[in-house]
């Protein structure tokens, strides 16, 4: 949203480190994968597929990997929207 507002993405993540919201994420992934627009941090979905068959394969409570997948299925939802977006001319 800051950067929409006209702010420096890097302003603000060296803001936020500054203060109490610094975190791993704001100092690795963030600079490192979200800056740049390449979203290159995490698992590859279908690493985390497999870990939800193994899950499965482990006898896991149904609640478990429905919560699991559910996750995952957000998570490829926002990957979906990321990919839209980069792909608009401009």
């Amino acid at each position: 949203m800051g950067a929409k507002g006209g702010l420096d993405p890097e302003v603000m993540v060296n803001a936020i480190n500054a203060g109490s919201g610094r975190s791993g994420a704001t100092l690795t992934v963030v600079p490192n994968a979200v800056l740049d627009r390449s979203f290159g941090y995490g698992a590859a979905l279908h690493i985390l597929m497999k870990d939800i068959d193994l899950a499965i394969a482990q006898g896991l409570p149904p609640e478990c990997i429905a919560l699991a997948t559910a996750r995952l299925a957000r998570i490829n939802a926002a990957y979906e929207r990321i990919a839209k977006v980069e792909a608009r001319p401009e």
